[in-house]
C-alpha cells in the first residue's frame, strides 16, 4: 500500500496521476493551456480572437465610412443654401422669443416675393404693434447672413429689402465667422441695425437689444410722416444709445490692444449691452405713455 501511493515513485498510483495531470494542467505545455491560450493556432479561443478581430475591424470599416460621410455633408452643406437655412432657424426662434407679447407680428419671408418684381429679399418682416404706432404700418425687415458679404453690398442688400419688404429700418444679423469688424455685439451703420449671433451659443440678449433699437429707428421716421409720437423721448434715448455704443466701440479697440486685462473689457462690454438694453426699455416705456 505505501508503495502504491508513493508520492515519490513515478509508477506508483498517486506518481501516475500526477504525471497525467501535469500532462492537462502543468506548465505553458499543458493541454489546458493550449486550450486557453489566444495566440496559439488550433485553440478555441484562438477562433474567437480572430473572430473578434474581424468584427471590430468590420465596425471601424463602417465607422470610418459614416465619418468620412458626414464630413462630405457637412462639406456640401457648408457650400450651399442649407447653412444658411439653419441659420435662419435658429434666429426665427430667438426672433419668436424675443417679440412674444409685444403684440409686433413675425413673418418668415425669405421664400415670398415682395413688391419687387420677383425680389425674396427680406428673410423676415417685424410689422410693428398698431397701438405703439398710431395706426400707422410699420416694418422692420431682418436679413440673416451665414456668408462674407462686402460693406457696400450689404449696404445696397438692406436698401433692396427695405423696398422690397415696405420697411423703415433694417436689421441684419450676422455669424461672428462672416461679420464685420467692430460691429459685435451690435452696431448703427446708415440708419440700420447690424449685429452678430453665434448660432453655436446664441444670446438672446443681445439680439433683443438689437431688435429693439431698430424698432426705436424706426419710430423715429414717424415724424416724416406727420404721426404723433414723442420725437423728443425717442431722440434722447437714441442719442443716450449711440453715446453707448460709443463707449463699446472703444473699449472693443482697447481689447485688440491688451491682453492681461481681457476678462475685466469683456466684463464692461457685458455692462454696456445691458445699460443699451435698459435705455431701450425706458425709450418704449415713454413711447408707451404718449
Amino acid at each position: 500500500m505505501d508503495e502504491l501511493f508513493d508520492e515519490g515513485k513515478r509508477d506508483s498510483a498517486i506518481g501516475r496521476m500526477k504525471v497525467l495531470l501535469g500532462t492537462y494542467f502543468d506548465g505553458d505545455a499543458s493541454r489546458l493551456a493550449t486550450l486557453l491560450d489566444p495566440t496559439r493556432l488550433g485553440s478555441p479561443l484562438h477562433q474567437f480572437r480572430t473572430e473578434m478581430a474581424d468584427g471590430f475591424a468590420r465596425l471601424n470599416e463602417r465607422l470610418a465610412a459614416l465619418e468620412a460621410s458626414g464630413a462630405a455633408r457637412a462639406s456640401e452643406r457648408s457650400k450651399s443654401s442649407a447653412k444658411g437655412t439653419d441659420f435662419e432657424d435658429t434666429i426665427e426662434a430667438l426672433l419668436g422669443d424675443v417679440t412674444r407679447g409685444s403684440g409686433d407680428l413675425l413673418e418668415r419671408t425669405g421664400t415670398d416675393t415682395g413688391t419687387a418684381m420677383g425680389s425674396k429679399k427680406g428673410d423676415f418682416v417685424l410689422s410693428l404693434n398698431a397701438e405703439a404706432t398710431a395706426g400707422c404700418e410699420l416694418r422692420v425687415v431682418v436679413e440673416c447672413k451665414d456668408r462674407y458679404v462686402s460693406g457696400r453690398a450689404m449696404r445696397d442688400e438692406l436698401r433692396e429689402a427695405k423696398s422690397n419688404r415696405d420697411a423703415a429700418v433694417a436689421l441684419v444679423v450676422f455669424t461672428p465667422a462672416h461679420a464685420p469688424a467692430g460691429i459685435a455685439p451690435f452696431d448703427v451703420r446708415a440708419g440700420d441695425v447690424y449685429c452678430v449671433v453665434d448660432p453655436a451659443v446664441p444670446d438672446p440678449a443681445t439680439l433683443e437689444a438689437a431688435v429693439r433699437l431698430a424698432r426705436l429707428l424706426a419710430f423715429q421716421t414717424l415724424r416724416e410722416r406727420d404721426v404723433e409720437v414723442d420725437a423728443a423721448a425717442v431722440s434722447e434715448a437714441l442719442k443716450g444709445i449711440r453715446e453707448q455704443l460709443e463707449t463699446l466701440r472703444a473699449l472693443k479697440m482697447t481689447l485688440t490692444s491688451i491682453g492681461t486685462s481681457a476678462k475685466e473689457v469683456y466684463a464692461g462690454l457685458d455692462r454696456l449691452r445691458d445699460g443699451i438694453l435698459a435705455r431701450l426699455v425706458e425709450a418704449e416705456a415713454e413711447l408707451r405713455h404718449t
